[in-house]
C-alpha cells in the first residue's frame, strides 16, 4: 500500500510546474501549456522538461494512470551535438498492478559517446 502512495505522490509531483515569471493573467496548467506549445522566445538549446498524464484501458488490467515525464538537452546547450533525453513513466492500474520504467539516451559533448539504457521495475500480482 506504501507503493501506491508513493506512485500517487509522483504523479501529483510531476504535474507540478515551477514558479516562473509570465504574462499576467496567466498561471498553472495555463501557463504551462503556453509555454510548451508557443516557447518562440526562449533559446532553443535550453533544455525542456515535459510532463503529461497517460490513461489506457484494456480488459485484463481495466483503467491504467499514470505519469509520462520527458527531458531534452543538448550537451553544453551547444545545438550542433545530437540531442539527448531522459524518459521516465510510471503507471498504476484498477488491478493492483504498477510500474516504472526510466529509459535514456545521452550524447556527449561532440557526440563522441552515446550512452543508452533502460530500467523496469513492474508489479502483476496474480490473484
Amino acid at each position: 500500500m506504501r507503493l501506491v502512495y508513493f506512485l500517487f505522490f509522483l504523479f501529483i509531483a510531476s504535474l507540478c510546474v515551477g514558479q516562473t515569471k509570465g504574462p499576467v493573467g496567466k498561471s498553472g496548467y495555463l501557463h504551462y501549456f503556453d509555454r510548451l506549445l508557443n516557447d518562440t522566445l526562449h533559446d532553443p538549446a535550453d533544455p525542456k522538461l515535459i510532463n503529461y498524464p497517460t490513461i489506457a484501458y484494456s480488459p485484463e488490467t481495466r483503467w491504467e494512470f499514470g505519469v509520462s515525464s520527458l527531458y531534452i538537452y543538448s550537451a553544453k546547450n551547444d545545438l550542433s551535438n545530437r540531442l539527448s533525453e531522459l524518459k521516465a513513466f510510471t503507471f498504476y492500474t484498477l488491478e493492483n498492478q504498477y510500474g516504472l520504467w526510466l529509459d535514456h539516451a545521452v550524447y556527449t559533448d561532440e557526440n563522441l559517446w552515446f550512452i543508452y539504457g533502460k530500467v523496469r521495475y513492474q508489479s502483476f500480482p496474480l490473484f
